[in-house]
């Protein structure tokens, strides 16, 4: 029942604005040493909790695009799931205004993910946005992002990135 409450309330909070809806997945893909000096992957949930820090730079990033797109709205989805073998990464809905540049858009988001995300794990990581599409399916798209991919982050609401980044 909170799955669909949550699906149903983004997807209007999406449609009632006007613009152009992209679908995005951010990629991080790269360990980074821990505290213990042993490496592990950027979306570990254990000891050092780095997933948090990739989680604040997705806040960062959305925060600065924000400054400079007032209209725009963003919810990200986290995604993966260690135990099956599926890399971590988040999936995104973005809504920008219809006059905006796309390409621009794309290559300002990319450039501060990329930034951010070395700059908030203090490390050199592979930080790319490798998903970038216009899309019109709100509501088909939200349900593949919560869709269940593993024991890790389960599926449905636990997967909504309720953080600085959501502005709707």
């Amino acid at each position: 029942m909170k799955t669909t409450y949550l699906t149903n309330w983004i997807s209007q909070r999406i449609l009632e604005g006007e613009g152009q809806l992209f679908s995005l997945t951010f990629r991080a893909d790269k360990t980074v040493k821990n505290g213990a000096a042993l490496k592990q992957s950027v979306w570990s949930r254990s000891q050092t909790q780095s997933v948090q820090l990739v989680h604040k730079a997705l806040d960062w990033t959305i925060t600065e695009m924000r400054r400079k797109y007032k209209e725009m709205k963003f919810v990200g989805f986290e995604g993966g799931d260690e135990n099956s073998g599926t890399q971590g990464h988040i999936h995104a809905l973005l809504l920008i205004g219809e006059d905006r540049d796309a390409v621009a858009v794309y290559e300002q988001m990319d450039y501060l993910w990329f930034r951010n995300l070395n700059k908030k794990l203090k490390s050199q990581v592979e930080g790319k946005i490798t998903y970038f599409s216009r899309t019109d399916a709100v509501s088909a798209y939200s349900w593949y992002c919560q869709r269940y991919e593993g024991t890790t982050l389960l599926g449905g609401s636990d997967k909504v990135l309720v953080s600085r980044s959501l502005c709707l």
